[in-house]
């Protein structure tokens, strides 16, 4: 009976070794490692094995730990472990992401890695009430030893493109959609084109070509604030086929520095008005001469704007025919008798309505001449009055009778006149 009951007892462990996972903590007389076994695959097991020369130390396993997943860490320096939560990321699939505090990974939808086409993305559709940078580059490092190159940001696009029509671009930039739209700021720092010394804000070791603008709409007689596209973004205007003559006495969009070349392949005369006031100040033209300038077919005007004097100034021009005062028609009424004197340098009048005496326009600057014709056939009287100042008081015209006037900057001053009665 005594041997039965041990065979028992040794069966029984046996078994229940073969049930439970084991660990062995070994002492340095046999293999000095902690093992873990899987009691239903004997000889499957996983070591831990202490370093050599260890100091001893105490593993202590925490009560209770809150939810989450949680990790051992060592510090090298101290050999002292303790538990902290390992880093919970938020994101989602392809999402670029940072650590955020000190136990968590965060990604957004702003900013993702195309693992396919392998492209890194930066963007933001969402509303925004206040300025908004979506990336910045900072490069403050300074140095005082010579030779030294700082770069704030290189970007290269290279590699063979064999296929016919390739395109290799190496930066692309768009902006749209508000009231004023800039491509690219440079604050500081020379820009250089097809050099890597520029020598000026802006040096251009290549060509440079302004693109044209082939305008083709119908102009009309005389054209105020005239703008050939919005806000007459175009360096280079031509001006197409014209059924009539026409006259340009202002231009709108100007800024300063801004040029404007326009060339006349309309077939007809181009007249560019000296200071025309039926445009609004800060579009009208000036010339060296003050009388406006006459253009025939292919002929050219560059314009430069001056901000100090807020006009469009010309500073060149090819097939130029000549120099014209501006002239016009004028049919006078008791109702309508004021003569368009701010304009134009020759008027002719027409009066039908019994003796008039007309109002003049003050003039559009010192020294205009102004020539008035009397077409008939009633007379016209001018009185020495108001902004005119005739010689013996008064001016009567007849039918083909001229009178002549200069502007003195507050006066029309009759300087001549001419009877043909």
């Amino acid at each position: 009976m005594k041997t039965l009951i041990v065979l028992i007892v040794l069966v029984a462990l046996h078994s229940f070794e073969r049930m439970m996972p084991s660990v062995y903590a070994q002492s340095t007389q046999s293999f000095n490692t902690l093992r873990l076994e899987d009691p239903s695959s004997i000889g499957s097991f996983v070591t831990v094995n202490p370093p050599s020369g260890i100091s001893p130390y105490t593993l202590t396993l925490p009560p209770s730990l809150s939810p989450g997943t949680w990790v051992m860490r060592f510090n090298g320096a101290t050999g002292a472990g303790a538990w902290s939560p390992w880093y919970n990321p938020v994101g989602s699939d392809k999402q670029v992401a940072w650590f955020k505090g000190t136990d968590s990974l965060k990604g957004t939808s702003r900013f993702t890695f195309d693992d396919v086409n392998a492209q890194l993305l930066l963007s933001y559709t969402g509303a925004i009430t206040v300025s908004d940078t979506i990336m910045k580059l900072v490069n403050t490092a300074s140095s005082s030893a010579s030779s030294i190159t700082k770069n704030g940001f290189i970007l290269a696009s290279s590699g063979t493109l064999s296929g016919a029509g390739s395109v290799s671009t190496g930066l692309i930039i768009e902006a749209q959609g508000a009231a004023s739209n800039a491509a690219a700021l440079f604050t500081n720092g020379r820009v250089g084109i097809g050099t890597s010394t520029p020598n000026t804000m802006l040096d251009v070791n290549a060509d440079v070509a302004f693109r044209e603008l082939n305008y083709t709409a119908a102009l009309a007689a005389t054209n105020d604030n005239l703008a050939f596209n919005t806000g007459n973004r175009s360096a280079f205007v031509r001006i197409g086929s014209q059924s009539s003559n026409f006259k340009i006495s202002g231009l709108a969009g100007g800024y300063n520095g801004k040029i404007l070349m326009i060339y006349n392949a309309s077939g007809k005369t181009m007249t560019i008005r000296h200071e025309g006031t039926g445009s609004t100040a800060a579009n009208r033209i000036v010339n060296s001469t003050t009388d406006s300038l006459v253009f025939g077919d292919k002929g050219v005007v560059t314009l430069v704007y001056s901000a100090a004097d807020s006009r469009w100034i010309v500073t060149a021009t090819m097939g130029l025919r000549g120099q014209s005062p501006e002239e016009t028609t004028k049919t006078v009424t008791n109702a309508d008798k004021t003569l368009p004197s701010a304009d134009n340098n020759y008027i002719q009048v027409t009066n039908n309505s019994g003796e008039i005496t007309p109002i003049f326009q003050d003039g559009s600057y010192i020294g205009q001449i102004l020539v008035i014709q009397n077409n008939g056939p009633q007379n016209l009287k001018i009185l020495n009055a108001g902004n005119v100042k005739c010689d013996g008081g008064e001016a009567s015209l007849g039918s083909r009778d001229i009178a002549t006037f200069i502007w003195d900057g507050t006066k029309w001053v009759q300087i001549g006149f001419d009877s043909d009665n």
